[in-house]
């Protein structure tokens, strides 16, 4: 039986009427519209929300909400929906417990779908899909984005919607293929000089490679896996603020690489009979 955990059960918060209205200005004390944007009103409270030019097409956060409801019915989840700037933007974020994987005791990775939605034009309708790890009490997440897909307001608000059940649909399939991988990083064990061999030479500014090779270095545990050397990247980035020109998801791709690299290097020091630092 699929179970459906909604963080706000009985309030629907996302479900609210918006429209668009003219918009018109004062020229010399005369009315005069403007014909190339238009307004964004939340009608329940009379708020605007946005100006947008007159071609876009507001898609509903409820008709969104519920799409990504239908095509995840089938997989075990939970769902939390977020908005900000006064329900102008949205955030559905849907936690497939089905593909939750524990590399260890209470150490989590959480396949996640985030659907994004905007009435104010700040944010075209998006689907993320990644593996997140909880690594802090006060609820950060980091992760791998594995998929991330764009749709334009613009066009029939059904024909943008069937588009989201594509993306959804290819997020849902790309998390099924990929959920092994950590699994797998989780079992792989490691020494401390492998270690420093998949974390070396990222392609990032030296400060924040040796802030990652010291909290490798520093970690007391009596196994080191594949995971722990990528969860030092993740530990370091989520607890520096200043990141500069370094993006998350950049440092992400680069560390997945790493990590294929070293594992095609050992392949091929086996297949040679060489043998593989203890």
């Amino acid at each position: 039986m699929v179970e459906i955990t909604d963080v706000t059960p009985e309030i629907r918060d996302w479900e609210f009427p918006v429209e668009k209205r003219d918009l018109f200005f004062y020229n010399e004390e005369k009315e005069q519209d403007v014909v190339t944007h238009m307004a964004v009103i939340r009608t329940d409270t009379g708020a605007v929300l946005g100006v947008v030019g007159k071609d876009y097409t507001i898609l509903d956060h409820k008709d969104i909400v519920d799409m990504a409801d239908l095509v995840l019915a089938r997989h075990n989840h939970t769902r939390k929906v977020i908005l900000t700037k006064n329900g102008a933007r949205m955030f559905a974020k849907y936690r497939l417990t089905d593909y939750e994987i524990e590399i260890r005791p209470n150490d989590k990775v959480n396949p996640t779908i985030t659907v994004m939605n905007s009435y104010d034009g700040s944010m075209r309708l998006t689907v993320e899909a990644g593996a997140f790890r909880l690594v802090c009490t006060n609820g950060l997440i980091v992760g791998k984005k594995l998929l991330r897909k764009v749709r334009k307001h613009l066009g029939a608000s059904m024909a943008v919607l069937e588009h989201l059940e594509k993306h959804l649909l290819d997020a849902v399939a790309i998390l099924e293929a990929v959920a092994p991988v950590w699994q797998k990083w989780g079992t792989q064990t490691i020494s401390k000089e492998q270690g420093v061999e998949i974390l070396t030479d990222l392609g990032i500014p030296k400060k924040y490679e040796e802030a990652i090779l010291e909290n490798w270095n520093s970690l007391h545990i009596p196994v080191r896996t594949v995971w722990e050397a990528y969860n030092s990247i993740t530990w370091v980035l989520s607890h520096n603020e200043d990141l500069g020109q370094v993006s998350v998801e950049r440092v992400h791709d680069i560390s997945f690489k790493a990590v294929s690299k070293f594992e095609e290097n050992v392949e091929k020091m086996e297949a040679g009979a060489v043998p593989v630092p203890a």
